[in-house]
């Protein structure tokens, strides 16, 4: 098959714009200088991030057990409390219902 003009003009286009872009990336290359740093760095930066990761998830942690302890606590005694408060409030209604009765029957005996 035989190529075309215009297939033939975009393959020398290609061929300088490919050399034009190497060109191009090489003194960019030369221009920034681009370093890699040592191990030591990289290890201190995995030491740094990890004593930071404990730190935080102790202090989840805590804050977790704390509000579980609260919670829990809570519930125990609202649970375990029930029948106490129930009793108090049936020991002052039998304490004051006497003394409802003896002041409506006074009022009436008094009308």
């Amino acid at each position: 098959m035989k190529k075309s003009k215009t297939d033939e003009q975009f393959d020398v286009d290609e061929g300088k714009l490919t050399a034009a872009l190497h060109e191009g990336w090489d003194r960019l290359d030369n221009y920034i200088q681009a370093s890699t740093p040592e191990l030591d760095w990289f290890q201190q930066q995995i030491q740094l991030r990890q004593a930071a990761n404990r730190k935080r998830m102790v202090l989840e942690l805590g804050l977790f057990v704390i509000i579980a302890i609260v919670l829990l606590s809570v519930f125990i005694s609202l649970t375990l409390w029930t029948p106490a408060i129930f009793l108090i409030i049936q020991l002052i209604s039998v304490l004051i219902v006497p003394f409802v009765l003896v002041s409506l029957l006074r009022k009436r005996v008094e009308a």
